[in-house]
């Protein structure tokens, strides 16, 4: 059931389904079923350092409701944390070790392997819902798609060359598909991180190999150029904006986010305005009811000092475990997937989402020894 749960993440809200709260209704199955398996079994999980982190992040979040500016919204976020580091909890309990980060890396890919397929088929065959040049899936916000995807990227890499000749085949023909998808988003953000997750390939392959690194380089330089007019002009013509909006620090008005946030955190520096309540904080400066777009910035506007130091410290304590690996394949791929997820959540706040605390289980199960005592074989 949680590897169920994983795979609905890389769809969810891009699906329209008979019943929409069902990616969310399995989530809490799972949880009640491991918490089932765990009074049954009559032992307590066993707390890794990175679930008393997390469990003190969710006491920050459950404590906030006393000075919140907005009690419904820091009630969501409570009932989503604590769903969140409850799941994250269950997956180390059930799903320890180098096995389970594979089984959890195989769920999440075939989960945005629904999405990649739903975006081409539908671009290529005309039915494709585009808005402001933008192909769009459900009520799934494009840039938020296109992150997913990045993430999957690694993940989908990571299988292939640890399960098999016909899995890396499959992530060799996924990874161009999932970059094809993120083009059609017309994610900016989505397109540097996607390039940049997919530099996992060649820093796997190539490694110790200067003359193949050298002719693969010059096959793409000469390849790149000639793919370009295959791509959808509209979405190109929004891609092309990247550099320049770099070079403005606007980001698409985050800029006017990023410092109502700021405002908010030097008017509220120890105690936040409490978890979910940034947005009406930032609505109170710009008129604009949304969030931070910076994860860090996010925590810091609700929950403060004191919440950001947890969510620092969980970030610190699994970026701990990836650097004490020796080189390997988990080593790359974990290296790979953690820069592309601080990158990103620069641009975004995703502190509440799903796919981050699956991205973290996934770390923390990839960085510990397997339940029986020995590792999953993988190449590297």
């Amino acid at each position: 059931m949680l590897l169920l749960a994983t795979g609905t993440v890389g769809w969810q809200n891009a699906v329209v389904l008979p019943v929409p709260a069902l990616p969310k209704v399995v989530g809490v199955l799972a949880g009640l079923l491991g918490l089932l398996t765990v009074m049954v079994e009559g032992a307590r999980p066993r707390l890794r350092d990175a679930h008393h982190l997390a469990v003190a992040l969710a006491a920050c979040v459950i404590l906030s409701i006393f000075w919140t500016l907005d009690q419904s919204l820091t009630l969501s976020a409570i009932v989503a944390t604590v769903l969140l580091v409850g799941l994250f909890i269950l997956t180390g309990e059930f799903l320890p070790g180098r096995r389970g980060a594979l089984q959890l890396a195989t769920a999440y890919w075939a989960g945005t392997l629904v999405s990649v397929l739903l975006l081409v088929v539908r671009h290529m065959n005309g039915t494709a819902v585009t808005v402001d040049d933008r192909d769009r899936l459900g009520d799934l916000q494009p840039n938020d798609l296109a992150f997913m995807l990045c993430l999957s990227i690694p993940l989908a890499w990571y299988v292939g060359r640890s399960r098999g000749r016909l899995w890396l085949v499959a992530a060799y023909a996924y990874i161009p598909l999932a970059l094809f998808a993120i083009v059609l988003s017309a994610s900016r953000s989505g397109l540097v991180l996607g390039l940049l997750a997919a530099a996992v390939v060649p820093w796997t392959v190539l490694a110790g190999r200067p003359g193949r690194a050298a002719a693969v380089g010059i096959v793409l330089l000469v390849v790149g150029p000639l793919a370009l007019p295959l791509l959808p002009a509209e979405q190109v013509s929004r891609l092309a904006t990247t550099s320049s909006e770099l070079g403005s620090g606007d980001l698409n008005n985050r800029s006017v986010l990023w410092s109502a946030a700021w405002k908010t955190v030097g008017d509220h520096p120890l105690q936040g305005v409490g978890a979910g309540a940034s947005r009406v904080a930032i609505e109170q400066r710009t008129d604009i009811f949304l969030g931070a777009h910076n994860t860090f910035l996010s925590v810091t506007a609700e929950l403060g000092v004191l919440g950001l130091t947890c969510f620092m410290l969980l970030i610190f304590c699994l970026a701990g475990r990836v650097v004490r690996l020796p080189s390997s394949l988990e080593r790359r791929t974990l290296v790979v997937l953690g820069v592309v997820v601080l990158l990103g959540l620069q641009v975004r706040h995703w502190e509440y989402e799903k796919a981050l605390w699956v991205i973290f289980a996934f770390i923390l199960s990839a960085t510990e020894p397997d339940k029986a005592g020995t590792e999953a074989e993988v190449q590297t």
